[in-house]
């Protein structure tokens, strides 16, 4: 332990300690990848459940894609079974995976982590693991965990690494508030998210009754055979890497949240200097690098992408609503994997997907159905930029909190008044 109070964050309060991560965790541990690879996943849980760096977001786990193994796999997996209070990092990724961390959620237990995950489990008497992701995700800190790669755009750290970062340590009681101000904000993001779920399975169970189910026996009077290309116009507007184009908000295929039609987390337009794409509000976007994914949404501002994402503008008004959830359906995710090309990287090209047929309703239904649908998808718009302003407020208080200049008592009438 270390007496000094200049940390990767700055000065901190004379009343902290200076400690090395290793110090205060039990264990520091990643696994690996059950010989087979993804071949050798089953196909629904047993019991197991096998935790991938795509699963693992800032302050968020996502169970989309997660792999289930055997016991047997994960008794091969030795000490990589995660726990209760387990903080996740993901030691290896691009520059938008990698170094996110989230603590796992019960409801995944039991798990273990592949080689691209380090389990950082805290000891209780000494590191509180809502404090200790509260530290990993310090925009400093990510800066700070990013000095220790070694180079290359694949980032990667080692254990050794981890255990040598120095973390400034309040008591367990302040530990335990900081934590609890901070948490308070991600439990009502969580909660807009799960709002969100509702808000599209019900607009989605409207999509599946009026269009899909009414053309199960055939083509209903007053239709006709079209395609997807017949609904929408492939944008490919192209953006100069300008001191303008810093402003604008960025929306990274890696950052899309798989199926959900809420795209609303965006970067700073710096973030990308290549192949860019401009996307305006109502715009229908699609991933089309690795289809299978399923990132599929609708812009709510105008902003840019890249050229792995493509920008479909509806054709007119009536049409954007039946668009977006016939390009969100299973079936035309499922088309475009099919259709895809490319084996490192699978994508589907234009010119395959806008020929998938589709049965076109007569104007007076499409019009019917924006009207249905538009609240629904306008109360998810506002839950997710509500959800960027929490995030904002937390990312706000997360440095002055963290370096003392700002106390609990204060923090949590901030984070009362807004939630």
């Amino acid at each position: 332990m270390s007496k000094r109070h200049d940390s990767p964050l700055g000065k901190v309060p004379e009343s902290w300690t200076l400690v090395h991560l290793k110090d205060v965790a039990e264990k520091v541990k990643s696994g690996a990848t059950p010989r087979g690879g993804d071949s050798s996943y089953l196909p629904s849980r047993d019991r197991f459940a096998l935790i991938r760096s795509q699963n693992v977001f800032d302050r968020r786990f996502d169970e989309t894609g997660l792999a289930f193994i055997s016991d047997k796999q994960a008794g091969e997996l030795a000490g990589a079974e995660v726990q209760p209070g387990d903080a996740l990092l993901n030691i290896t990724g691009d520059g938008v995976t990698f170094a996110r961390s989230t603590l796992v959620p019960e409801r995944v237990l039991p798990a273990c982590v592949n080689q691209h995950v380090m389990l950082i489990r805290p000891r209780r008497d000494k590191c509180h693991s809502g404090f200790l992701l509260s530290y990993l995700t310090h925009p400093l800190i990510k800066d700070y965990i990013e000095s220790f790669n070694a180079g290359g755009s694949r980032r990667a750290i080692t254990k050794g690494h981890i255990e040598s970062f120095v973390i400034p340590l309040p008591s367990l009681g302040e530990q335990r508030a900081i934590a609890s101000v901070l948490g308070a904000l991600d439990d009502k993001i969580e909660l807009n998210r799960r709002m969100n779920e509702t808000l599209e399975a019900m607009a989605r169970a409207i999509f599946q009754n009026w269009f899909v189910d009414a053309t199960q026996t055939g083509l209903p009077k007053g239709w006709c055979e079209s395609t997807l290309g017949d609904l929408v116009e492939l944008r490919v507007d192209r953006v100069e890497a300008t001191p303008e184009k810093d402003s604008l908000r960025y929306i990274a295929l890696e950052d899309m949240p798989p199926k959900s039609i809420d795209v609303s987390s965006y970067q700073p337009g710096s973030a990308v200097n290549s192949s860019i794409i401009a996307f305006q509000k109502g715009d229908v976007l699609f991933g089309s690098m690795r289809p299978y994914f399923h990132k599929v949404g609708l812009a709510f501002f105008d902003g840019i992408t890249r050229t792995t994402t493509f920008v479909l503008r509806p054709k007119h008004e009536r049409l954007r609503h039946f668009s977006l959830f016939h390009f969100f359906s299973n079936e035309v995710v499922e088309f475009a994997t099919t259709a895809s090309v490319g084996t490192t990287i699978p994508y589907v090209r234009w010119d395959a997907l806008e020929r998938y047929e589709i049965a076109l309703p007569p104007e007076s239904r499409l019009e019917a159905f924006e009207k249905a649908v538009a609240p629904l998808v306008q109360r998810i718009a506002a839950n997710g930029a509500e959800s960027r302003t929490l995030a904002a407020l937390r990312d706000a208080l997360l440095p002055r909190l963290l370096s003392g200049e700002l106390r609990v008592p204060a923090a949590a009438k901030l984070v009362e008044a807004k939630i």
